[in-house]
């Protein structure tokens, strides 16, 4: 669905309709719910996030020989 050369991590804009009063959102997928017989979305989970806040996260980095760069 959403593949690009950067990964499937894509920011969208999610527009919002309805109510002129809900601006736009910037999201990331969490999760896509698929039909299991013919692939189809049932149902897409979204996270909002800020291109303007900084966010501060730990990552934990496993290092594995067999990958050869330890």
């Amino acid at each position: 669905m959403l593949r690009t050369k950067a990964g499937e991590n894509v920011i969208l804009t999610l527009k919002i309709s309805g109510d002129a009063s809900v601006k736009d959102k910037t999201v990331l997928i969490k999760e896509i719910q698929r039909e299991p017989v013919k692939d189809g979305i049932l149902h897409v989970d979204f996270n909002e996030i800020s291109l303007t806040e900084a966010l501060k996260v730990d990552v934990p980095l496993v290092c594995s020989r067999r990958i050869g760069w330890c």
